[in-house]
């Protein structure tokens, strides 16, 4: 499926592992130029040599993204070397990370989030739904504020498995004092059940009391 991008210049920023470089190595897949930021240089070096072997192009370009001086040097540097910048991913950033007694209460919303799907989206590209889910779930571990709860149902149940993509992402949410309810019926149905490797597992009854009760729910 032709998608338009061949051709593009994306600069990345901490795209020389995790996220970042899944993110750059799909764009890479669809003929896009990428300009990989870390402020590891091996890192981004390995990154750039896989980006490669895609038959894109690949420039590193070191710098942290909690210098504003090195920002501005960042994208100056990729816009002289290749003439602009097409795609601009904001991958990396800075958060404050906090243990749940230093979390004030004004750090939690009442909103509670509704995840009913391992993917964002109801596209075909089911490896892109996966990498937005795995970046909206990380970027709200660095967020400030936070939904008191988030409720996994149907096949969002394989998120908080053993062997999701975003476990990580998701334990960090629950050390921030985030509680976390995943649907035991869903868990059954799905043959997870002895799968689950983050939150609680719950029942339609309770999940049903905190949506009913929440201020505001979002579904993802």
């Amino acid at each position: 499926m032709e998608t338009g991008l061949k051709g593009k210049i994306a600069l990345v920023t901490g795209s020389g592992s995790g996220i970042g470089k899944a993110i750059a190595l799909g764009l890479a897949r669809e003929g896009v130029d990428i300009a990989v930021n870390d402020v590891n240089q091996e890192n981004a070096e390995n990154a750039a040599s896989e980006i490669r072997e895609t038959g894109s192009h690949a420039m590193v370009v070191l710098a942290s993204v909690a210098d504003e001086a090195e920002v501005n040097r960042m994208v100056d540097q990729v816009v002289a070397e290749w003439g602009g910048i097409d795609i601009l991913v904001n991958n990396a950033g800075v958060t404050n990370q906090l243990l749940i007694e230093d979390t004030e209460k004004e750090s939690f919303s009442d909103a509670a989030l509704f995840i009913g799907a391992d993917v964002v989206g109801r596209g075909e590209n089911r490896e892109l739904g996966s990498l937005l889910m795995l970046r909206f779930l990380h970027e709200l571990g660095g967020r400030r504020l936070k939904p008191r709860t988030i409720i996994f149902m149907n096949s969002g149940v394989k998120l908080v498995t053993e062997d999701s993509m975003a476990l990580g992402e998701l334990k960090q949410l629950e050390n921030q004092g985030v509680e976390i309810l995943v649907c035991g019926t869903c868990l059954s149905r799905l043959q997870l059940a002895d799968k689950v490797a983050v939150g609680q597992v719950s029942n339609m009854s309770d999940i049903t009391h905190i949506l009913l009760k929440a201020n505001k729910v979002i579904s993802i």
